[in-house]
């Protein structure tokens, strides 16, 4: 689980994002949203995506907007749809898959400041620049930098030339890497 503070119809409230199996099979990530006593607000929840997989693993970044969920060597990044809902039960995200070459045993997240006019047409370069790090159970370091603009743009119809979605690999550790952390600083 994890707990995004999210500003939406002009009030702040605490989303509580979890990961739990569903009834007659697979796995669904929902959205909590829990109403303090005396509230005129009702606790609300909703499924905001469903995989056959176990979700191992879950994050959210800026104020909850994104959420990073992986299931065994799949990452799904879920992109807020809308920023004006009155309750969680009519909050949208848009999933994106990617698949990586080996079982993901760790996983982090960041979102940059974009360098404005880099690569992508307007629309894309909105989206916060989101980079992914994955530890490997062979070892590997995966690093996925701007992954959610990249998606984007491979889904409505391709990458500018020079633009891939391979990431940049590093590999020194001999065993799986079972915690992956970007620094403060977000340098390394």
């Amino acid at each position: 689980m994890t707990v995004a503070s999210m500003e939406s119809a002009g009030r702040r409230r605490d989303i509580v994002i979890t990961t739990e199996p569903r009834k007659g099979g697979g796995w669904r990530i929902t959205a909590n949203e829990l109403a303090p006593p005396d509230s005129k607000f009702k606790t609300a929840a909703k499924t905001i995506y469903t995989s056959a997989h176990r979700i191992n693993m879950l994050r959210t970044v800026c104020d909850g907007s994104i959420v990073v969920a992986v299931a065994d060597n799949a990452v799904m990044i879920g992109s807020l749809k809308a920023m004006d809902y009155g309750t969680v039960d009519k909050v949208k995200y848009e999933f994106r898959i990617f698949e990586t070459t080996e079982a993901i045993s760790s996983m982090d997240v960041k979102v940059v400041e974009r360098i404005s006019g880099r690569e992508f047409p307007k629309p894309i370069s909105k989206l916060p620049c989101l980079h992914v790090a994955i530890g490997g159970v062979n070892g590997s370091i995966y690093y996925y930098m701007d992954i959610l603009a990249k998606l984007v743009m491979a889904q409505r119809g391709g990458l500018p030339s020079g633009v891939s979605l391979v990431p940049k690999k590093l590999h020194w550790h001999r065993q799986a890497v079972y915690t992956v952390k970007f620094s403060l600083d977000g340098k390394f």
